[in-house]
């Protein structure tokens, strides 16, 4: 157990030589301080407590030498370093400095210039500027959350391509036992559904060529070292096959689109988007009233504009001419869940053979050339051009700006992508925004804010809902049952070593929300979390076996009472924070500012 005492001083810290310059980007109330390590306890406890700290803890288990010091508002970051390193036993002081990952595609279609619909204006190896900007977003390193789901209504989907399959949906509910396990009325749907066959088949041969192609465009495995590179380098794809070599029907693409609906309200898989790839046929109801029953779910539509060469505001084109205004049950929505998709070649030309319109069309994205996913292409790739790969760059865009902030509603998905867009002059007047898909300023404008420097975190004992405070800081400590582990606040009295606590809400407010797993005895590969947000129960999926020991995020929610997080599982057991939780911890972190105040211990 870390533990700290702390000599505080009363007056406010007063440089007490020349403060150096902190260019780098770096925390404003928080460094980090390294002791000789003949330096004594005394000669630490002076040093530290000569910066009058909010908080200080051992950087870690391992680096008992390191100290990381939170300095309290209004504190001057420079005149605490300077003071530090003055102090006797002091190895040094420094900013505790912000990184980012440095990430770029090594693979080599990407390296080579072929994947221009990826690349933007400042991009490296290879730049266009009517590329969607992927590899910016990229590099500030947005590669997606395989939390988040992509249902691919179109053709099957080679899922065992090496790009493929690590994106590739497995129902944890289903198993090869020729029962209806997860009650859906299909048996064995582990890896998606046939509706063409009516079978768990997703996949058929190489005629499955156009649905493994647009998988690969949204969410071909990036930075592999091998092949292509997806918008999304991290996501789950989820193939509801309804077309096979001579099409498909309206009345399969109606049970595509409900079967992913029904994944997302019945099972609380985040599904974000169907790619929607295909086009024909005239106005349907039956398919209208599907996709606004996804569109009640949250579940943005995005649809090719189709290749018809004409404006379909004149002569509609489905499915790209639907509108998603109206609820299932017929009340004004207030919002079009439909996302039309124009074809836009490298030179920043709509494509001659793409369909547009000022009412009908939304935005345009690459789609001419795209080298992507193929079974019967060289090496498993080839180039396609359509209107079909516009949809799955924005499909694409989309996961990945849900992986940003996975609590932002749809609407807020599709005004963001809307705002975000940047001009180009062959769509102005042809499409809604005259403007082409940027990813880059997406996620950008996606993101949350960060969390303010006064954040605090409220963890929660696993076993009981009595906190002991100790110390300083929050602290981890045996619990006496199985090698189980508690987290404890500490509380300004460091005198009292033993409390009842409480977390409670004392504002309304945003916060993010994770639980700790743990290290053992953790194997359940989709446990269901429920959390009581301000607008009710709000249901999250997360693999439990994959962060055996760490922490993983339930997302960002708000929160207008005590919070609550519920773990239930096929057995309908269910834990509060009243109970025993199937989880070491729960974490709330206020991050809408720090006017905000966060939740505090209370006895």
């Amino acid at each position: 157990m870390l533990m700290a005492t702390l000599f505080v001083l009363t007056t406010p810290v007063q440089a007490s030589s020349p403060v150096r310059a902190l260019r780098p980007a770096h925390a404003a109330d928080r460094l980090i301080v390294g002791f000789k390590p003949t330096a004594t306890r005394q000669q630490r406890r002076r040093a530290v407590g000569s910066v009058a700290p909010a908080t200080s803890e051992a950087i870690s288990r391992v680096a008992r030498n390191t100290t990381l010091v939170e300095l309290r508002a209004g504190q001057s970051l420079g005149s605490a370093i300077a003071r530090l390193e003055s102090q006797p036993g002091v190895a040094y002081a420094e900013p505790d400095y912000r990184v980012r990952p440095a990430a770029i595609a090594d693979d080599p279609r990407y390296l080579s210039g072929d994947l221009w619909g990826m690349y933007g204006g400042a991009t490296i190896p290879h730049a266009n500027p009517f590329g969607s900007a992927a590899g910016a977003a990229w590099a500030a390193g947005y590669v997606g959350s395989s939390d988040i789901y992509v249902g691919i209504v179109d053709e099957g989907v080679q899922i065992e391509h090496p790009e493929l399959a690590g994106n590739a949906w497995r129902n944890p509910r289903e198993t090869s036992d020729g029962a209806d396990d997860d009650g859906n009325g299909l048996v064995d749907d582990i890896a998606g559904w046939d509706f063409v066959h009516d079978d768990a088949t997703v996949y058929d041969g190489t005629a499955d060529a156009h649905g493994t192609h647009v998988a690969g465009i949204i969410g071909a495995r990036g930075g592999n070292g091998i092949g292509v590179a997806g918008v999304d380098w991290r996501v789950t794809m989820i193939p509801a096959k309804f077309m096979g070599p001579g099409g498909g029907y309206i009345s399969d693409a109606v049970r595509a689109l409900d079967y992913i609906t029904d994944l997302k309200t019945r099972h609380g898989l985040d599904v974000v988007a169907t790619n929607n790839s295909w086009s024909g046929g005239g106005y349907s109801q039956a398919l209208n009233d599907a996709i606004d029953r996804g569109g009640d779910a949250g579940i943005l539509f995005v649809a090719a504009a189709g290749n018809d060469g004409r404006d379909i505001d004149a002569k509609p084109a489905y499915p790209a001419a639907y509108r998603c205004v109206t609820r299932a049950d017929g009340s004004p929505r207030g919002w079009d869940c439909v996302i039309a998709v124009a074809n836009l070649q490298r030179d920043g030309e709509r494509a001659s053979d793409s369909n547009w319109g000022a009412i009908s069309v939304d935005l345009g994205a690459p789609g001419s050339s795209i080298i992507s996913t193929h079974p019967a292409g060289e090496g498993g790739y080839a180039s396609l051009s359509g209107t079909s790969m516009a949809a799955a760059h924005v499909s694409g865009a989309v996961a990945l700006c849900a992986s940003a902030d996975p609590e932002l509603s749809a609407r807020r998905f599709r005004d963001l992508l809307l705002s975000t867009t940047a001009a180009t002059n062959s769509l102005a007047g042809r499409t809604v925004s005259g403007a082409r898909l940027d990813v880059a300023a997406l996620v950008a404008a996606c993101a949350p804010p960060p969390p303010p420097s006064s954040a605090l975190t409220v963890l929660v004992d696993d076993l009981d809902a009595a906190f002991y405070r100790v110390g300083s800081g929050w602290l981890e400590g045996a619990n006496g049952y199985a090698d189980h582990h508690y987290w404890v606040p500490a509380q300004e009295d460091v005198r009292a070593m033993h409390g009842a606590w409480r977390p409670v809400l004392e504002r309304a407010g945003w916060y993010d929300i994770g639980v700790r797993i743990p290290a053992s005895h953790a194997t359940t590969r989709q446990a269901t979390y429920q959390i009581r947000t301000s607008t009710g129960w709000v249901t999250r999926v997360r693999n439990q076996y994959k962060h055996m020991g760490g922490w993983v995020s339930l997302g960002r929610h708000h929160l207008t009472t005590t919070p609550i997080v519920r773990l239930v599982d096929n057995t309908a057991e269910e834990a509060s924070l009243e109970r025993r939780l199937a989880f070491d911890a729960v974490r709330f972190v206020p991050d809408d500012g720090p006017e905000n105040a966060p939740m505090r211990a209370r006895r």
